[in-house]
């Protein structure tokens, strides 16, 4: 359920952005939103009292932030263009893609889970509904 909620977070959060990246730049949208996101989590740190930890500094857990920042800059490009709907199917699709190869062959460290032939087939439903809305 939270995951369902998550996805409507993020059409939320698309559309605001398209309409900012809309009345400003792509640029500034993207710089509002990440700064706004490191005002949110640092007072969210304060109030929590947490504290940083410290073994945690590996180059790697930089990628998040850096895809993070593409991901909201791509869509404030993709729904000026495209639209709230087809941009969060696509991104979805994406998603879907991504996660099913990571799961497919193990990527990433994970463990192999392979395709079972019901999410393939949900799969090519998914992009088939995916073709027919952009048609």
């Amino acid at each position: 359920m939270l995951a369902f909620f998550t996805g409507m977070m993020l059409a939320v959060m698309v559309y605001f952005n398209g309409q900012m990246s809309q009345q400003t730049t792509v640029a500034f949208a993207n710089l509002f939103f990440q700064l706004f996101g490191l005002l949110f989590f640092t007072v969210l740190l304060l109030v929590k009292k947490g504290r940083l930890p410290s073994g945690y500094r590996h180059w790697a857990f930089l990628l998040p932030g850096v895809l993070s920042s593409l991901t909201v800059l791509m869509s404030n490009i993709v729904v000026l263009k495209l639209g709230v709907a087809i941009m969060v199917g696509t991104s979805l699709l994406g998603q879907v893609t991504a996660s099913m190869l990571i799961d497919q062959f193990g990527l990433l460290g994970k463990a192999k889970h392979p395709i079972k032939k019901s999410q393939f087939i949900g799969y090519l439903v998914i992009t088939l509904g995916l073709i027919l809305m952009v048609i």
